[in-house]
């Protein structure tokens, strides 16, 4: 009894891909928030000019479809709204390293930041990843509320240029980007 072979193959014939079924990947981001003026960017609709995370997300999903169909425009706000997300974040760390360096240097004193008991929390679910980098600023902003809250009730004097709702302007700001250009109705 001879040994099977492989049959022989042609310099032209290429192997056959075998096939991969992905299944779908489901994950959950929870945002949990203590202040009010991080709850109030994230809730609510438009109304005044005011948008909330949750209206804003769904315009990035309309920028972003337009963008993958070849929009100048889309693409250039997307790019502005990414280079808007990288400053406000920017501008919080600075804010924090002030707040921590004031905090630190309290003498005697063991300080833990004044907390929402009950905070609310959220389950994010966005398609697009703008969204999610826009989301991860309500945090940092709730995070710097309640180290001033601290301070504040502590007694201590703040500077006016770090004060968090400078931060929340410039997330107001963000928010209305996409109605900059008059790209979405």
């Amino acid at each position: 009894m001879q040994p099977a072979t492989l049959p022989e193959s042609k310099p032209n014939d290429k192997p056959a891909k075998p096939r991969v079924y992905y299944s779908r990947l489901e994950g959950d981001v929870e945002l949990t928030l203590h202040t009010r003026m991080a709850q109030s960017l994230l809730q609510g609709v438009r109304v005044n000019g005011k948008m909330s995370l949750w209206h804003f997300a769904s315009q990035i999903r309309v920028l972003r479809d337009r963008h993958k169909n070849k929009d100048p425009q889309a693409g250039a706000l997307l790019l502005k709204i990414e280079e808007k997300i990288t400053e406000i974040h920017e501008k919080m760390q600075v804010m924090e390293v002030y707040y921590n360096e004031r905090i630190g240097n309290m003498r005697g004193l063991k300080i833990r930041i004044f907390r929402n008991p009950t905070p609310m929390q959220f389950t994010l679910k966005f398609l697009v990843s703008y969204s999610f980098a826009a989301a991860a600023l309500l945090p940092d902003l709730d995070y710097l509320t309640c180290q001033m809250y601290t301070l504040k009730r502590l007694g201590q004097k703040l500077d006016s240029e770090s004060l968090p709702i400078l931060a929340y302007r410039g997330i107001r700001g963000l928010f209305e980007l996409p109605y900059e250009k008059n790209l979405i109705p």
